[in-house]
């Protein structure tokens, strides 16, 4: 009787181990990301797949097909008065021909937007 209960307390240890151990190992592993279930997963992509993808963009802002965007077919729905003024600061600064549309070419040589921050304050200047 006493082995009986000497081998099942045995086996209930060495059980909690093993359960401690992947429990262990769970929480030291990253959770990935997974796209199936509609999780974003943040991919670096070539240079290849931007251009391919602001091709795309471009050709479904060009709502009239002539492979030039205007500023009217740039802002869409946009009424937002900053963000309008903003979009036209940039598009004229894209349109480097000074047609007052974009080209495909124009259009993809637009810097990319950095990712938005904290800013860092500058300290206080002592008088």
């Amino acid at each position: 009787m006493l082995r009986v209960l000497m081998s099942a307390f045995l086996a209930l240890c060495v059980g909690l181990n093993a359960a401690a151990a992947q429990d262990a190992a769970k929480k030291e592993a990253p959770k990935k990301p997974d796209a199936a279930k509609g999780e974003k997963v943040k991919k670096q992509l070539t240079d290849e797949e931007k251009a391919a993808m602001l091709e795309k963009m471009f050709t479904r802002l060009d709502k009239n097909g002539d492979k030039k965007l205007s500023f009217d077919e740039l802002k869409g729905k946009q009424s937002d008065a900053k963000k309008l003024e903003a979009l036209e600061k940039r598009f004229k600064a894209q349109d480097k021909d000074g047609d007052k549309s974009l080209s495909l070419e124009e259009f993809k040589a637009a810097p990319e937007k950095k990712p938005r921050g904290k800013k860092e304050k500058k300290p206080a200047e002592k008088k």
